[in-house]
């Protein structure tokens, strides 16, 4: 889809005017300049929709994770891994130093210079890893048990009726109790549900382990992605919103390929290799591999509740109306009513006045 959409936005999207001022436009309606060369007109486009970057970044991202995912069958040494390994690096080095100096860049750099964007970042790789890590070496586990593709998907419905509920109630919820208890919400549910599925073998139950955990990881998983959602937004200028939501958006591509699959992948190999059993055919896991994706997404979500709970600064717009009205209750008895400070800038100076009315209608919606 990308491969049509993009070329199409590409010639036929019209190039924004460089002036803001009505005059200038309306005399440009009526005078219009001569109709530009079609090699500087393609240069124009090539430069909006950073067509470098985009060579750079995307090829860099592949290559690193088809090194990582091919590097415990091939060897960590074998000269293709490495030649890959070193090519991707050089790719996503000169990727970053080409955004830092890009006119129309697709990575908006000046973000990075918060500290709480950048853990939010983290947060995003981490939230994505575990649910792409659980949910397809979920699905090659039982497939491994001898149920069919579509018996697999029909045993995963309950999965996506979960994270249906959870998107749509949390969306709701953080207006009311706010980003912080909604982070620890979710990696409360979902540190449970990854560990039942570390109990699951040919001889467990699906309704005793499978069935619940998918339930419980999954709500929480949903639960932590629309608040870190509603966290980049409210952070961000109201010019910087896209940006920071198309930044974010990558963080979560990044983290469920390269650290979901490609990382998680290269260490079920090492550990199957290691302890796992010997009559296993090359490329399959045993138990003991599945054990270790499912205990390496746990560390994840440990990972990320500590950082949701003392990293991340949140927001005041997300702090919860049900929190405000204790303060301001707590306020009047002592005869000082607090007011609500909702639009304030955090302390990292990125989030300025004009930015609340906006974020309130997202909460709203």
């Amino acid at each position: 889809m990308s491969a049509i959409v993009v070329p199409i936005a590409f010639f036929t999207l019209p190039i924004a005017p460089s002036t803001s001022s009505s005059e200038e436009i309306v005399s440009d309606i009526n005078h219009p300049a001569p109709r530009r060369k079609l090699l500087h007109s393609v240069k124009e486009r090539l430069i909006r929709f950073d067509a470098l970057g985009v060579s750079l970044g995307v090829p860099g991202i592949l290559l690193l994770t088809y090194a990582l995912t091919s590097a415990n069958s091939n060897g960590w040494v074998a000269p293709q891994i490495l030649s890959t390994l070193l090519v991707s690096i050089v790719l996503l080095a000169l990727f970053g130093f080409h955004e830092r100096r890009a006119p129309s860049a697709i990575l908006a750099t000046h973000l990075l210079r918060s500290r709480n964007f950048n853990l939010t970042l983290v947060l995003a790789v981490n939230t994505y890893a575990v649910r792409q890590g659980c949910t397809y070496f979920l699905t090659v586990q039982l497939q491994s048990f001898g149920n069919s593709p579509i018996h697999t998907s029909v045993l995963f419905i309950p999965l996506g009726i979960s994270a249906l509920i959870a998107n749509t109630v949390s969306g709701r919820l953080i207006p009311i109790f706010g980003a912080r208890l909604m982070f620890i919400l979710g990696w409360s549910l979902s540190i449970p549900g990854v560990l039942l599925f570390s109990f699951i073998d040919t001889h467990t139950s699906y309704w005793r382990f499978t069935f619940p955990g998918m339930i419980l990881y999954i709500a929480g998983i949903g639960a932590v992605y629309i608040t870190a959602n509603f966290v980049v937004v409210s952070s961000a200028t109201k010019s910087d919103q896209g940006a920071a939501a198309g930044v974010f958006n990558v963080a979560l591509q990044v983290g469920g390929s390269v650290v979901g699959l490609a990382v998680l992948t290269a260490v079920a190999q090492g550990i199957e290799r290691r302890y796992g059993a010997s009559d296993k055919p090359t490329g399959s896991l045993s138990h003991v591999g599945y054990q270790s994706i499912y205990y390496s997404c746990l560390v994840l979500c440990v990972i990320g509740l500590g950082l949701s709970v003392f990293a991340i600064d949140v927001p005041e717009i997300t702090r919860g109306s049900f929190w405000q009205k204790k303060t301001r209750v707590s306020g009047s008895s002592g005869g000082v009513v607090l007011e609500d400070r909702v639009g304030e800038g955090s302390s990292d100076g990125i989030v300025p006045q004009e930015r609340s009315e906006a974020a309130a209608q997202v909460l709203q919606k």
